[in-house]
């Protein structure tokens, strides 16, 4: 827990504050101002804290599915909430919202005739675009890699018996 899902629900959370705070425009504290590069790492943040909570699920999935370490009653009744048609459903969602955001972001590009934009303003909806659209993609396949887990495994593989040896002449 200490070494993935912790820090990434640091990371994941940080993210979703700092990029709410900033998502309207740039916020001041004092005298130090805070806009899109700051945004940007606030997109980071989520995107990192994402799979690192992903890779704490599945590595946790593994290690009790194989008996490294002792299952979870508790783990096990979240596993049970997070189906691949759900995990699938949150992803394709998120994937949604960052093409519309996308499409919003090269809409106001071509009403601008494709040229000059405000970096401040504009670049909100792409980052948030990407971010959506990256974490969506990583969830979808870490989802798809977390079920393949429970792909059940032979205890015994068979290996191709050894044939009796011709003894004609």
């Amino acid at each position: 827990r200490w070494l993935f899902l912790y820090p990434g629900i640091a990371l994941l959370v940080l993210g979703l504050v700092v990029g709410a705070i900033l998502l309207p425009g740039p916020a001041q504290f004092g005298r130090v101002s805070f806009d899109v590069h700051t945004f940007l790492v606030a997109a980071l943040c989520i995107i990192v804290g994402l799979q690192s909570i992903s890779f704490a699920i599945i590595g946790r999935r593994f290690a009790s599915r194989y008996g490294f370490i002792p299952r979870s009653d508790t783990y096990d009744r979240l596993l049970e909430a997070l189906t691949l048609e759900r995990i699938l459903l949150v992803a394709a969602t998120l994937m949604l919202i960052g093409i519309g955001a996308l499409v919003w972001g090269v809409g106001q590009w071509a009403a601008r005739d494709f040229g000059q934009l405000n970096p401040s303003t504009t670049m909100r909806p792409v980052i948030l675009a990407m971010t959506a659209l990256v974490t969506g993609l990583q969830l979808m396949m870490s989802g798809f890699m977390s079920s393949m887990i429970n792909i059940p495994l032979y205890e015994r593989r068979l290996v191709d018996p050894q044939r009796p040896a011709d003894t004609s002449p």
